[in-house]
This record gives C-alpha cells, structure tokens and sequence, in this order.
C-alpha cells in the first residue's frame, strides 16, 4: 500500500462520504448554503435585506428602532468536527467486504444525525411559534388557543393537534408576514406521529400523487393546503419544564420554513472530507485509520419570520420518548405587573439588526437591542425558553468542537476472527 492515496481515490471516497450524507438529511436540504470561506477565523456572515418594517405588528408598549432599508449582517461560529476509527491487519486482509468503504458509509450516517442535531437545535432557539388550538374530539369545536405549553391539552377528550385548520392558520400567517416560498410552496419538517394525523386529512394529497412526483425533496410524505410534509424522525419530541403540556407529557415542534430562512456552511463547498491513512503513516505498524473531518456552523438563523415553529400533541404523547436534551438550570421566577414584565435584550453590534424578533401565533413584536421594553408574559416566556434553548445548543457544540471521537472496533475484528481458520 503507497503512503497516500491516489488524487481520484480519494475524490471517491470524498463523494461516497457525501452522498450518504446527503441521503439522511432533512432540515438542511432547505437551508441556504454557503460554501466554507478561505481565512475564515472561525466566522461565517451572512448578508441579509432588512425587511422587518414590512412584518412587524405595532403593539402598544413597545417602541420599534426604526430601520433603514439596507443590509444587516448575521455571524455565525465555525466549528471542527473530527470523528475515527482504527482497522488493524486481522480485518483488511480477512474480512470479505470493503472496509474502508463501509467505515464511509456509516461516517455519512454519523455526519448526518451530526448536522441534523446542530439545525434542529438551532432552530429551537428561534422566538417564533404557533400554539395549536386546543379542540374538543368529540364535537370538533376548539376550546381555547393557548400561548405556552403548559396550556396544551393532550387527553383523550381535548386535544392540541396540528389539524387541517391549523395549517390554514399557519399559511395565512406566513403570507403576512411575506415569507417567500421554496418553489411556490412552504415546506413542513413534521415528526412521525404527528404526520399520522395529517394523513387523514380530507385534502392531502400524497407525495407520489404529484404533478411532478421527480421534484420532491428527502423524506417528502405529502403536501396539504400549499405546505409540503417531510417526515423525520429526528423532529423534536419535546420534554422539560418548558415543553410538557397540561397533562405532563410530550410535545412536539413542527418547523414551517420559507425561503432562505436559515443557513448553513455548505458540505460539498469543502466542510466535509474523509480522513485516510494507511498503515505507513501511523507509529503502529498494524493500525489503519479512517474517519472524517467537518467544519460547520451547525446552522445561522438569518430571516426568523421566515421559520415558524408549530408546537403540537399526538394520542402519542404519553408514550413517544423525548428525543431532545433537557436544559439543567433551573426556571427563573418573574414578577408581572398587569400581565406585562420589563425586559432588556442584550446590544448587538452595528451591522445586525437592531431589533429582536419575537412571534407568539401570529403576533409580532419587536423589541430594540439595547432597551428595556414592557411585554406581555407570553413573550417573555418564549424569549427565556430560547435562551434555555441556547443553553443547550451551546453545550453540545462544545461537547464536539475541536474533540476527535475514535470509535473502537476491536469487538468487530474479535467477532470476525473468531471461528476463522488460520
């Protein structure tokens, strides 16, 4: 075996790397891509137009900084992902299947979930979301429409489900706030026993039943009142203090995503490579390693209105795990006076926005950087659960960034000799 590999091998593996990337992933094939940047420091920027002006809901109490129309920039941090794994000489020269090529296609998978977690957790700390109404199963008539989860029913007689109505509440809400579409539609990351329901629908209409059934996106189930549903197992399933609802059990995040909403550092822009050296370049003359380098962002929310987040309950509920991690500091206790509470938001710099985002089904408001405003609690809530949100995206980018992860696979080499005759 040669020191290196040859420029095109390498070039393959490369690709396979990223093809079975690509095959796993589901929010990220709607993020707006941009391809690693040379001498980066460790900063990613992504240019934005303001369009705040246009959206924004005046609401007594609270003071908008007014904008220019112009640029604003948004930052985001870089971080390195390495991750390997060591094969010996019992394993190349035994085993029947190709090694490095299997060690690649499980390195995609582990890329994927890896990508998939940073979004998704990212998108958590968006202070942008619906709360679906709460509806009598047995008459169909909706009760109330809560403002946090704690209000959210999930019994077997009242119930927050994501339904037919709902959808129409959030597509109208969007067109509000004139959140351009992704190929003349918006498109739905929705968990499974979420999904269930929807299929019963009267009016969905499903993925192999389109015009152009070609032109469909990763995981893509079905599309319904002008939002198309992909299915993912990986869509938040929600627990903690923040997130149980009134009976105590799960809830679920379903994201609405319009144009450019978020984005990412592109893997197939250089982010993404496989890491091979044989045997010749390592101080053990009987080890090989494979595995795989990335330099991401996880995600950069750039446009907030443009990702709505729809919290909802399932008859699955009670029984669905919870697939996100839980925030360990404690809840703060706030003091209210008439329904409203004081609140700063921290200063950003010149070049970002000078307002902050904050959506609470279908209201909007702006808060000014730097200022102390009067808001109603529900707002306050959702700011502190982003932040609680943050907590937990922080811990986990530090859990990975800069650290190689090498997988040991002595148990594999052992299980395959054993039994084999030498």
């Amino acid at each position: 075996m040669e020191n290196k590999l040859s420029p095109e091998l390498k070039a393959f593996y490369d690709t396979e790397l990223l093809e079975n990337v690509r095959c796993e992933l589901f929010y990220a094939q709607f993020a707006k891509r941009q391809p690693l940047p040379l001498h980066n420091n460790g900063k990613i920027e992504w240019r934005k137009w303001n369009t705040f002006e246009r959206v924004a809901k005046l609401t007594e109490g609270i003071i908008p900084t007014g904008q220019k129309f112009g640029i604003s920039t948004v930052t985001g941090d870089i971080i390195t992902h390495i991750s390997t794994t060591d094969t010996d000489d019992r394993l190349e020269l035994r085993a029947y299947d190709d090694i490095i090529l299997g060690a690649t296609e499980e390195f995609g998978s582990s890329a994927a979930e890896v990508i998939e977690k940073m979004i998704r957790d990212t998108l958590l700390t968006n202070a942008n979301v619906m709360y679906c109404d709460n509806v009598n199963l047995g008459t169909g008539e909706i009760v109330n429409t809560p403002v946090k989860c704690d209000e959210m029913a999930a019994s077997k007689t009242e119930m927050s489900a994501l339904t037919e109505e709902m959808i129409c509440k959030v597509v109208t809400v969007m067109k509000r706030n004139r959140v351009p579409r992704i190929n003349g539609r918006y498109y739905a990351v929705v968990h499974p026993s979420v999904a269930d329901g929807l299929r019963a629908c009267e009016g969905w209409i499903q993925a192999h039943k389109y015009a152009a059934p070609e032109e469909m996106f990763n995981g893509e189930i079905g599309e319904l009142y002008g939002v198309r549903f992909i299915e993912d197992v990986f869509a938040p399933v929600l627990s903690g203090v923040e997130y149980k609802n009134r009976e105590g059990t799960q809830t679920y995040a379903t994201y609405f995503f319009g144009k450019d909403s978020y984005g990412i550092v592109d893997p197939e822009g250089g982010a993404l490579e496989m890491i091979i050296r044989d045997k010749t370049e390592k101080t053990i003359p009987d080890k090989s390693t494979v595995g795989y380098r990335m330099e991401t962002n996880g995600a950069t929310i750039i446009y907030p209105e443009r990702c709505l987040r729809v919290m909802s309950c399932t008859p699955f509920s009670s029984t669905d795990e919870p697939n996100t991690e839980e925030c360990e500091s404690p809840c703060e206790e706030i003091i209210a006076m008439d329904g409203r509470v004081k609140t700063s938001v921290l200063r950003g710099n010149e070049r970002e926005d000078p307002n902050l985002f904050v959506g609470i089904n279908g209201t909007n408001y702006l808060l000014p950087k730097g200022k102390v405003s009067n808001i109603p609690i529900a707002v306050h809530d959702e700011l502190y659960r982003a932040s609680r949100a943050g907590e937990i995206l922080d811990n986990y980018i530090y859990s990975i960034d800069g650290k190689c992860y090498s997988v040991c696979i002595e148990k594999m080499v052992d299980e395959f000799t054993e039994g084999t005759e030498i």
